[in-house]
């Protein structure tokens, strides 16, 4: 989240450094901000800055992000309701109900924090805002460094660089020109996939590649945005559960504002010899309103497609049928119950659904239990509970015979087959994949075309004499290394009259004085390149240190 180190960035511009004793003036230093003075109108302006401020702090996005993180790992212990829950006060205390076998006391607790629907809490909602600003901050502040150090990069260096950068190499001239070492050098590096350009103070040459590398960073944090973006709007909207359609049965209702209708023609779970499920297919017809719009056979990852929803084959098992209807014989409920829980003794196999302010409980007997708690195969028994938990009516059917509870009358048709058909419509998909690509499109530049640069200039050897000096002062990097050490020995190759080439990634002289050197021939020219392990940074955030500076 926080921008990296600004000693990964190319050069920034040419600037002159001041004389010894000199104060700089003409406006604040790269990256800073201006202080108001005393006195100084402090509006709207000055507070947005205070703002950008706080955000941009590296110790308030870290943070940020570990509060996220507690957030995240609460989220993935802590069961989360379902989404009935949310619209329906009978669905919330049935998981209320179910939270407390599990966490006892602290289940009401749980729920006032919001750790139920965390996901979606004000809580989660905040600190997910509050990395975004973080993230937006640091990206905002680090754009026209950027920008800056690839339009207008550092293209001269003084011959001292060349004494202490990380990279170093020295090609001995002998009796070519200094104009032709630097034509040389030219070629090679272009040759190598670097873009060179004359110095913009005397005669040298300045060569980069993947100048455009670190902007992988703005992508990489343009898909945080949108990705948490996504994960907002996923949570706060579309569909996501999973309805019980009998086999061979009616259509039943996919609601949320919608005509649609799914009916199951066909469930098959396909064994092999030993028993053991192999695979899951359901046949089912969509209809919007009564006009039949989709036919397909569903597997647990092949859906049927409709309008951006999703219907994935989820489960399957025995349903009953349960018919509602008021003193009016006006049908107030007439579906298939799925039968998904067992009571604690294993006698019941029981099905739940909403009815007004109820939760409607229905009991059959588990598979060879009838008669054994009360229940004779071919009978039902309903409860009716209310919002306080409280059962308030219960009574025993036989199948097709209704009863009468609360002024309702309560039918079981039969027992039948149901597939558990997931419906998922999630308006945030389309942004979680756009997000997903900047992400990936990020971390490749980043990582995979990090720049390079190497500066050229004629000069002078330890031993004074001609020479061409290369020196880069880009991170520690064995690759890197290896091809820079190249390029010097394939210059000296290059040129016409025989010339000797030395190239380190070596230490400045406070190094650890246990790097040492070997030397390695390289060509028939005779020249040589005299290699190190390792190297200290003695390079400013420009790549340069002042005294470098021209």
């Amino acid at each position: 989240m926080a921008s990296t180190s600004t000693d990964q960035l190319p050069p920034a511009a040419d600037q002159s450094a001041p004389e010894p004793g000199t104060a700089a003036t003409g406006g604040t230093a790269p990256g800073s901000s201006p202080e108001a003075e005393p006195g100084e109108n402090q509006g709207i302006g000055y507070l947005f800055l205070r703002i950008y401020q706080f955000f941009y702090s590296k110790t308030v996005g870290l943070i940020i992000i570990l509060v996220m993180a507690v957030y995240v790992l609460i989220g993935v212990i802590v069961v989360q309701e379902p989404a009935s829950a949310r619209t329906s006060e009978s669905a919330k205390e049935a998981f209320l109900a179910q939270a407390t076998e599990k966490y006892g006391g602290w289940t009401n607790i749980f729920d006032a924090l919001g750790f139920f629907h965390l996901f979606s809490s004000i809580g989660f909602l905040v600190v997910a805002g509050a990395l975004a600003a973080s993230i937006i901050a640091c990206t905002v502040h680090r754009i026209p460094l950027l920008w800056r150090s690839w339009k207008h990069p550092k293209t001269s260096a003084s011959l001292g660089f060349f004494d202490r950068a990380r990279y170093r190499g020295t090609v001995l001239l002998g009796g070519n020109s200094a104009d032709q070492g630097l034509a040389a050098a030219k070629k090679i590096l272009s040759s190598a996939g670097y873009r060179v350009q004359p110095a913009s103070k005397g005669n040298g040459l300045y060569a980069a590649k993947h100048a455009w590398g670190p902007f992988g960073t703005v992508a990489a944090h343009a898909s945080f945005i949108i990705i948490m973006a996504a994960l907002l709007i996923s949570a706060s909207g579309g569909i996501d559960e999973v309805i019980a359609v009998p086999v061979d049965g009616e259509p039943v209702a996919i609601g949320h504002g919608t005509d649609l209708r799914l009916q199951a023609t066909a469930f098959e779970n396909v064994t092999n010899a030993e028993g053991r499920s192999l695979d899951y297919v359901s046949t089912l017809h969509l209809f919007d309103g009564d006009t039949e719009v989709a036919v397909k056979d569903i597997r647990v990852n092949s859906p049927l497609r409709y309008e951006g929803i999703n219907f994935h084959q989820n489960s399957f098992g025995m349903a009953a049928d349960v018919t509602v209807t008021d003193a009016s014989g006006a049908t107030l409920f007439d579906q298939a119950v799925a039968l998904t829980m067992s009571s604690n003794d294993g006698l019941y196999t029981i099905g739940q659904f909403n009815l007004n302010d109820w939760l409607v409980n229905i009991l059959l007997p588990a598979s060879g239990t009838a008669g054994q708690g009360g229940l004779e195969a071919g009978q039902a028994a309903f409860q009716l509970v209310d919002a306080n938990d409280m059962a308030v009516d219960m009574g025993v059917a036989d199948q097709g015979q209704p009863i009468v509870l609360q002024e309702l009358n309560f039918t079981f048709g039969r027992e039948r087959e149901y597939t558990g058909i997931g419906v998922r419509q999630d308006h945030g998909s389309t942004w979680m994949w756009i997000g997903s690509f900047l992400l990936v499109v990020g971390m490749t530049m980043t990582f995979a075309f990090r720049p390079r640069r190497i500066w050229v200039r004629p000069g002078a050897a330890a031993d004074g004499r001609s020479a061409l000096r290369f020196g880069s002062s880009d991170k520690l990097d064995t690759a890197f290394g290896r091809q820079f050490q190249s390029l010097v020995r394939q210059v000296a190759g290059s040129l016409p009259t025989t010339a000797s080439a030395t190239g380190s990634a070596a230490p400045s002289p406070a190094a650890d004085s246990s790097d040492t050197t070997t030397s390695v021939d390289t060509d028939d020219t005779g020249a040589t390149a005299e290699v190190s392990p390792t190297g200290d940074a003695v390079a400013s955030s420009n790549g340069l240190t002042d005294n470098d500076k021209e």
